[in-house]
């Protein structure tokens, strides 16, 4: 058994994570890991399901899943854990371009704060007592608006100009039009 630098709690030796808070149980790492900026990869413990839009959801909690929620430069990396002895169940790679949108949920009453992630054809949601679940959230709001960013700067003058010729065939730009945004987007 290791125990956590953290929290304290024991854990297998064969874990990498706390099963606890979610922190590393690397000896070599810092023994700050509170700050987002002060690390490149932030994870926390949470519990968590996918579902598919459309599909029927008892919303009974066995359906949630035990796992480590980690953020990298490009992408949120989920490590699943059985709820019982935190074997590893594999893990879940979530690119930041490919998410549609994500809501936070401070939580009512008893219900435990969450961040939903929603992609085109599945939604996760995350939930956990970590006090750093609304930082992840802001942290997720803002890389998916950076790649949005991004992926809207790729956009090359040939396809601009594919485009342009669309509209010049269903007659929404004239001929004069498309031939002074033809030479501006080549450079002539």
């Amino acid at each position: 058994m290791v125990n956590c630098i953290n929290c304290s709690t024991e854990n297998l030796v064969t874990s990498n994570y706390c099963k606890n808070c979610g922190k590393s149980l690397n000896q070599n790492e810092t023994k700050n890991q509170d700050s987002a900026l002060e690390q490149t990869n932030l994870q926390i413990a949470v519990s968590f399901y996918e579902s598919m839009p459309g599909r029927v959801s008892l919303g009974n909690n066995s359906s949630y899943i035990k796992g480590i929620l980690e953020l990298d430069e490009n992408e949120i990396i989920v490590h699943k854990k059985s709820f019982w002895r935190g074997k590893d169940r594999g893990t879940k790679h979530i690119r930041y371009d490919n998410i549609t949108s994500v809501d936070y949920d401070a939580g009512k009453f008893l219900a435990l704060p969450s961040i939903q992630v929603y992609l085109s054809s599945v939604e996760y949601s995350f939930r956990s007592d970590d006090k750093r679940l609304k930082e992840l959230y802001e942290i997720i709001r803002q890389k998916i608006d950076e790649s949005h960013n991004k992926s809207e700067l790729k956009i090359s003058p040939l396809d601009e100009l594919k485009k342009l010729a669309e509209l010049k065939d269903m007659g929404v730009v004239t001929e004069e039009e498309f031939e002074l945004k033809k030479k501006e987007l080549l450079g002539l």
